[in-house]
């Protein structure tokens, strides 16, 4: 998603905790790269041959898919076109979300001393909140690290998967479920107002453990 930002005109920062996803993200736009010929290499992969569950027959389990798609190098040669004084910029910043940008909150001492970051304009989040420890303190600090007037685009579902050590405990589960209207409610508690809103009901298939 974030090079799908960043290929669009926009500087973009991509965050992961998770280890083997920013693995495979810089291979699909590092590794792809030819340095023999500078051509773009794709590759054949068959993502549901280990797939069990409803597949009609043994050649939809093996069916290839080759990737990436597109040519990651194309979208730093396109916006070199575009922008030749302020081209935008591509990074990416590995860790947990809470750990990584606590530096945007008020409370932190080098925040107070005037080194206060760049912020950024948008923040969009893709089945990202629903790992959030604490919903409040992911809010919070989402809302600091943008500028007056910045957007926070979420996509995701209703069920957070994750909780802390202690309601764990509390609750025996692992699994917190909130109501939109809570939901809306911490954002709201966080300084947030609506600009649109859209529902997209889905069919989940889960597997029980």
């Amino acid at each position: 998603m974030a090079w799908e930002i960043f290929s669009r005109g926009y500087s973009t920062q991509g965050s992961d905790f998770s280890l083997p996803m920013l693995l495979a993200s810089d291979f699909l736009l590092n590794g792809t790269l030819d340095n023999n010929n500078g051509t773009f290499r794709r590759f054949e992969i068959s993502p549901w041959i280990a797939e069990t569950k409803n597949v009609l027959s043994f050649a939809h389990r093996i069916r290839p898919v080759l990737v990436p798609d597109v040519d990651p190098n194309s979208a730093s040669r396109t916006t070199m076109e575009h922008h030749h004084s302020h081209p935008p910029e591509f990074t990416m910043l590995a860790g947990e979300f809470l750990s990584v940008y606590s530096h945007y909150l008020p409370e932190n001492q080098s925040y107070r001393r005037g080194c206060q970051p760049s912020k950024f304009h948008a923040i969009a989040c893709s089945f990202f909140l629903d790992t959030a420890p604490s919903l409040p303190h992911y809010l919070l600090t989402i809302y600091h690290m943008l500028d007056d007037g910045g957007l926070l685009i979420n996509f995701g579902p209703l069920m957070y998967r994750k909780c802390s050590m202690q309601l764990k405990q509390l609750t025996g589960s692992s699994l917190v479920n909130h109501r939109w209207l809570t939901i809306s409610s911490r954002l709201r508690w966080c300084f947030f107002r609506f600009r649109l809103i859209r529902r997209l009901v889905r069919t989940w298939s889960i597997t029980s453990q």
